[in-house]
């Protein structure tokens, strides 16, 4: 059995945000990731960085069932597109250690251009190369801005295995799946093209040794002030990017959580007019619709007929 699906899976478990997305396309996401893309001079620090984004995996609908725990919860909802479809429009992420020698190598690299590009004689080289190749990250301290410059493939990075806490980065209680292997879920990325600033953030370790000199209670304090305005800047992300666009026939599969929503959906299909768009382009042939719904599958189906053998 191949172990890379013809079709890359989307889920959520709320059926509201599934139908926006049939209609209007794939709302861009800000994810939280946590990872070595910053580290540099600061070898042991931990950073967090707020990515806009729209998530697939590339697993067979056979192999899906742990995926759809964690991301369909017990009200799954999937939608499947083409492969040649995300292939157009998204990349696979490259899952790395941290302390492995090809993300060490490219956090060097990474780190030589920032150099280079700090350079005035190159001025004209950093103009042209900043607008293709690279992002401007940002958080406030002590009211003045922390400027850190990383290359947009840099955005495509994942841990192998790490803490997995639902867009939480830092928190003080238990991760809610430890030593997550993500590895398993071959992970595809929509990254929006046009990004000029990303908000980060490190964790209160990095702080303390940046600002040792302070009490223990300042720090902390500054540290506060620095993670709300991390957050508010993450806030500020949503909305700013178009939505992730598909045609109709761009559609493999149509997954909903039972078959008694199945029978809602296709009344909700069937309802469409010339008006009416799937995602997020005008429906041109209303016969389409018999398309899609000839795509819809119930989860409970999969379960009882493709789990069960």
């Amino acid at each position: 059995m191949p172990i890379s699906s013809s079709a890359l899976f989307h889920f959520t478990n709320n059926i509201e945000k599934f139908q926006s997305i049939i209609s209007n396309g794939f709302r861009v996401n800000v994810s939280i990731e946590t990872n070595s893309i910053l580290k540099g001079r600061n070898k042991h620090a931990k950073f967090a960085l707020a990515i806009p984004m729209v998530c697939f995996c590339d697993i067979p609908i056979s192999l899906v069932k742990n995926h759809v725990k964690i991301y369909g919860g017990r009200t799954p909802f999937g939608l499947g597109l083409s492969r040649a479809w995300g292939i157009k429009n998204c990349s696979p992420v490259i899952y790395s250690d941290p302390d492995g020698p090809f993300r060490d190598s490219t956090a060097t690299a990474s780190m030589a251009f920032k150099d280079l590009l700090a350079t005035e004689t190159l001025s004209a080289f950093t103009e042209s190369a900043y607008r293709r190749d690279y992002i401007e990250i940002y958080t406030s301290f002590r009211n003045e801005v922390e400027k850190q410059i990383v290359l947009k493939a840099d955005l495509y990075f994942k841990p192998i295995v790490g803490d997995y806490n639902y867009g939480g980065a830092f928190k003080s209680s238990e991760p809610k799946f430890p030593d997550y292997t993500f590895y398993d879920e071959r992970e595809w990325r929509y990254i929006p093209g046009k990004i000029e600033r990303l908000p980060y953030y490190g964790d209160l370790s990095f702080w303390r040794k940046r600002a040792g000199f302070l009490p223990e209670q300042n720090i902390e304090n500054f540290f506060t002030k620095y993670v709300w305005e991390f957050h508010k800047n993450k806030r500020d992300l949503y909305g700013k990017f178009e939505n992730l666009k598909f045609e109709s026939t761009d559609i493999e599969y149509i997954i909903v959580d039972t078959d008694e929503t199945l029978k809602q959906i296709i009344k909700w299909l069937l309802s469409a007019d010339n008006e009416s768009t799937i995602g997020g382009n005008t429906l041109k042939n209303r016969d389409d619709i018999y398309l899609l719904i000839s795509k819809l599958i119930s989860y409970e189906n999969i379960q009882n007929n493709i789990f069960a053998n």
